[in-house]
């Protein structure tokens, strides 16, 4: 089956109306799900709406609560435009694209890199606006640029975080600058453990590439096509 659906960014969010469901997309949790046990034409996890409700604390600007999440980990292929998502649970070509960035587990959606020229592991998060780490030694000795308050969804609670300048490098010769957000809580320091990750990567990669979440194909991985 596929499925193509206008985007919204809500709080640098990306957030899709599903045949009447606000969505968003999340390859952080670990399971899609609805209040029904539908997005749009498939079949997902149900949770009550109470629980989708706490855990996402998005509302959009006419009122309406985000009801779902779409978790491309799944085993759906998520093709991301710049003003559309097309999702997919079949195999199928990955699009042309500039860069490759494959999946390094099988479960879990972790690639590798160096930030700030310290080599590790980031989790790609698309349910966060911005990427995140656990280390101050991954600041690479640059100062704080400045603090935002973001939503953990882990912890249920607004937390204001340190930004800093890094820059991201990958081995398919993927060159990113941008800002992160130092997370020094004992939660998200044990599920950086247990994961063996260091950084996780949120979104902000969307805003200058057009992206594929590769996987229901046998290449699993994130596939970035620079914005024509």
């Amino acid at each position: 089956m596929k499925a193509t659906y206008k985007i919204h960014k809500i709080n640098e969010r990306i957030v899709f109306n599903a045949e009447g469901t606000y969505t968003l997309l999340d390859t952080g949790f670990p399971e899609s799900l609805s209040s029904n046990g539908k997005i749009g034409p498939f079949n997902v996890h149900t949770k009550t709406s109470a629980f989708i409700d706490s855990f996402l604390n998005l509302v959009m600007p006419d009122g309406s609560k985000v009801m779902a999440i779409m978790s491309p980990m799944d085993g759906y292929n998520c093709h991301l435009k710049q003003d559309s998502i097309t999702i997919s649970d079949e195999e199928e070509a990955i699009p042309e694209h500039d860069y490759f960035l494959p999946f390094v587990t099988r479960r879990e959606p972790i690639v590798e890199g160096t930030m700030n020229g310290c080599n590790c592991r980031l989790f790609f998060d698309s349910g966060a606006r911005m990427t995140m780490f656990g280390e101050v030694e991954l600041a690479g000795g640059r100062p704080s640029t400045g603090s935002y308050m973001e939503w953990m969804g882990m912890l249920h609670q607004n937390a204001t975080l340190p930004i800093y300048d890094v820059t991201l490098d990958f081995p398919c010769g993927l060159h990113y600058e941008g800002k992160s957000a130092l997370v020094r809580n004992r939660e998200y320091q044990m599920a950086g453990v247990m994961l063996n990750i260091r950084a996780m990567m949120g979104i902000d990669l969307f805003n200058k590439y057009d992206m594929y979440i590769s996987t229901a194909n046998k290449r699993r991985g994130i596939a970035l096509a620079k914005r024509k």
